[in-house]
C-alpha cells in the first residue's frame, strides 16, 4: 500500500483523544505533508472545543471513519495496560484498513494483534515512543551510532521514571541497532524510590535505574525525571542529560607519564581535550513553555515523517519485529521491577537557578 506524495499532496490525519492529543494536533499542523481532517472522541467539551478551533469534524464513533477519506489515525489515548481503550480503538481502525499511530506503551500481545491486523488489511501500524523523535533523543541516537563505529562500548547506564520507560528502551534500541538480546536481573530497591536493574543489552553491560512510582490520580506529573543515558566507551562517555535537555561528550581522561611520573605539564592530544563538550547548545535557554510550544510538536512532526516513510517504503518485517522486541523488553522489565508504587500529589515549589546562586 503506497499513499505517498506521488499519489496525493498530503496525508489526511484524524487525532483520537484531546488531552496529549493536542500535541499531535500541533505537530500535524506544522508538517507540510499532513492535513488534520478530524478528531475522534467521545464528544467531551474539550474535544468539541478542539474541533471548533481547528474547523474540522468531530467524530464520535469509529464507524464514521473509512480508508477512502482518512489515511492515518493517531491514537493518543492510553492502552489497556495503562487503563485506557487505545488498543481497541487502534485495532478497529486497522480492521477498516486505516493506518494507525498509537501512543506508547502497548502490551506485547496487543501490539502483536495490531500488527497482524495491519498486515491482513494492507495498512500500517506504528507505536509512537515520542522521545526518540525530539531533538535530544534524535541527537543521542545519531551521535551514538557514529561513536560506536569509532570506539568500543563498555557500559550503558540509563535512568527514567516508569511513565517513560518504553521511550527510554526505544532510544537505547536505536542507539544500538536493536534490543534482540538482553539479560535482566533486579538488584535492589533504593528507599522505595528507585529500582535498580542490571544485566546487558546487545551484549553491552546495562544498569537501569527506574523510578517505579507515580501519583495514580495525576500520572502526568510528579515524576522525578524524564530520561538520562550515559554510554561509556573506551574513548569517553556520551551523555544525554535529559531527553528534553542537553547532550554532551566527556572524553576519558588520560595523563601521560614520563619515567613513571605523571606529566601534568604535557601539551598533547589528551591534555588539550575539553573536559565537557555540549553538543546541542541551542537547548540551554529552553523553558518548559518552549518545549510545549516548539520542541514536542516538532517531535510529533518528526515521528509522523518516520511513519510516512515506512508507509511509502512498505513497512518491512524487520521494523515490525523491532517494535515487538521493544514491547517484550518493556514487559519483562515490568515483571522484574514489580508493581508501581502510588504516591500522593505534593506542592512543587518552582525554583530558578538564580535563587540557588544568591
Amino acid at each position: 500500500m503506497s499513499l505517498g506524495k506521488k499519489d496525493k499532496k498530503y496525508y489526511r490525519i484524524v487525532v483520537c483523544g484531546t488531552n496529549f492529543g493536542r500535541m499531535y494536533i500541533k505537530g500535524i499542523k506544522i508538517n507540510a505533508n499532513c492535513k488534520l481532517v478530524g478528531i475522534l472522541s467521545k464528544g467531551s467539551l474539550q474535544s468539541k472545543k478542539c474541533a471548533g478551533e481547528n474547523n474540522i469534524p468531530l467524530y464520535t464513533d469509529i464507524s464514521q471513519l473509512n480508508s477512502k477519506d482518512v489515511d492515518i489515525v493517531c491514537v493518543a489515548v492510553k492502552s489497556s495496560i495503562t487503563g485506557g481503550d487505545g488498543a481497541e480503538i487502534a485495532l478497529e481502525c486497522l480492521k477498516r484498513g486505516i493506518n494507525v499511530i498509537q501512543e506508547q506503551p502497548v502490551h506485547y500481545n496487543e501490539a502483536k494483534e495490531c500488527f497482524k491486523q495491519a498486515l491482513k488489511n494492507h495498512c500500517h501500524y506504528y507505536i509512537n515512543s515520542f522521545y526518540s523523535g525530539i531533538s535530544a533523543g534524535k541527537l543521542m541516537i545519531e551521535y551514538a551510532n557514529k561513536l560506536l563505529n569509532k570506539t568500543r562500548p563498555i557500559l550503558l547506564e540509563a535512568e527514567c521514571s516508569i511513565q517513560v520507560l518504553y521511550p527510554l528502551l526505544d532510544i537505547l534500541g536505536k542507539m544500538l541497532g536493536n534490543v534482540t538480546t538482553y539479560k535482566l536481573n533486579k538488584v535492589k530497591t533504593t528507599n522505595e524510590i528507585l529500582v535498580i536493574v542490571e544485566g546487558e543489552v546487545e551484549k553491552i553491560p546495562l544498569i537501569l535505574k527506574i523510578e517505579n512510582r507515580m501519583a495514580s490520580d495525576n500520572s502526568d506529573n510528579y515524576a522525578l525525571l524524564f530520561h538520562r543515558i550515559v554510554l561509556f566507551t573506551s574513548s569517553g562517555q556520551l551523555v544525554m542529560d535529559n531527553s528534553i535537555g542537553a547532550v554532551f561528550w566527556e572524553p576519558r581522561y588520560f595523563i601521560e607519564k614520563k619515567n613513571g611520573i605523571l606529566n601534568f605539564e604535557g601539551n598533547n592530544i589528551y591534555s588539550n581535550q575539553k573536559v565537557t563538550e555540549i553538543l546541542n547548545e541551542d537547548c540551554l535557554d529552553d523553558t518548559y513553555k518552549d518545549i510545549y510550544d516548539n520542541v514536542w510538536p516538532q517531535g510529533i512532526s518528526n515521528m509522523i515523517d518516520e511513519f510516512m516513510m515506512l508507509i511509502e517504503n512498505e513497512m518491512d518485517r524487520k521494523n515490525i519485529q523491532y517494535q515487538l522486541n521493544l514491547c517484550k523488553l518493556w514487559g519483562e522489565i515490568g515483571k522484574c521491577i514489580g508493581p508501581v508504587n502510588n504516591i500522593l500529589p505534593e506542592e512543587i515549589i518552582p525554583i530558578n537557578g538564580e535563587e540557588i546562586l544568591y
